[in-house]
């Protein structure tokens, strides 16, 4: 009768080793698909992806993440004493808010947002897309008097996450390629959890008055210097950094266990020492 052939502890190790270098292998492939544009894609949609002009400001911008997708979004116009909150002002009242989902499919994500709860002039439309958050006063195409603006004081846009779901904001630059005339970028500020645009000292007129430009502009895709710009940088999200951490690991924890496996060589004289040791018995 033909017997089994007699593993040795050699060949236990061997296959333990097989298997080790299995799971670590898979373990750093999977956390390097969790963190590739490619699954990202599958989450998201390709769409989101898609390159696109900068708040039609005619600045091709790479794709780029959706830090608010998904997310509820507080927006306030408001008035202020000094200066907006960020910057050290302080709350004089609150005019108008709406709450809506920040979707990179949808555009505006909310529309014809009212400086005052009512109104039908000083329009402007507000859309969220990756990392960027785009105004748009929509009402300098009314080309009627009354619905021009120009702000002397401290007032304008409160952005807030309220619910807490956003990612920490680190930074926020502004592009006003065709923002309205006397646009401060200055005057945008931030923190962990809040965006302010204030607006003070500009305006959009449908007529040049004096050293002050009209609003029109035939160069803009909008027709018109309407439109300003906020790109936002946020702490990235943590299942990217954990993603990418296991797949580090497993690729370090594989390149150790190769460097650390016993060669043929050791092996045999292993088990030649074993043998001998055997015969001497």
């Amino acid at each position: 009768m033909t017997q089994p052939p007699i593993r040795s502890c050699a060949d236990d190790e061997a296959t333990l080793w097989a298997w080790g270098d299995r799971g670590l292998v898979f373990l750093a492939c999977l956390g390097l698909f969790l963190a590739s544009p490619a699954y990202a894609k599958t989450q998201t949609g390709w769409a989101s992806y898609a390159p696109s002009l900068s708040g039609s400001s005619g600045v091709a911008r790479a794709p780029g993440a959706s830090p608010f997708q998904g997310e509820e979004v507080t927006a306030t116009w408001e008035y202020w004493t000094g200066a907006s909150p960020g910057a050290g002002g302080t709350d004089l009242f609150t005019s108008d808010t709406v709450v809506f989902t920040a979707e990179d499919s949808v555009d505006p994500d909310w529309a014809g947002f009212h400086t005052s709860t009512g109104t039908l002039y000083e329009l402007w439309d507000i859309d969220f897309w990756e990392d960027e958050i785009r105004l748009t006063f929509t009402s300098a195409a009314a080309n009627q008097l009354h619905y021009e603006y120009m702000y002397f004081s401290p007032v304008g846009f409160h952005f807030e996450d309220t619910s807490g779901q956003w990612p920490a904001i680190t930074n926020v630059t502004v592009d006003t390629h065709i923002a309205p005339f006397g646009f401060n970028p200055a005057n945008v500020t931030f923190d962990d959890d809040n965006i302010w645009v204030d607006l003070a000292g500009s305006m959009c007129h449908l007529a040049s008055m004096g050293s002050m430009p009209a609003c029109q502009n035939p160069l803009s895709l909008t027709g018109y210097d309407n439109e300003v710009v906020l790109i936002v940088e946020t702490v990235p999200e943590p299942g990217l950094g954990v993603s990418l951490f296991f797949g580090v690991l497993g690729l370090l924890g594989f390149s150790r266990r190769q460097h650390r496996r016993p060669t043929p060589s050791r092996k045999s004289a292993l088990s030649f020492a074993e043998a001998g040791s055997r015969e001497l018995y």
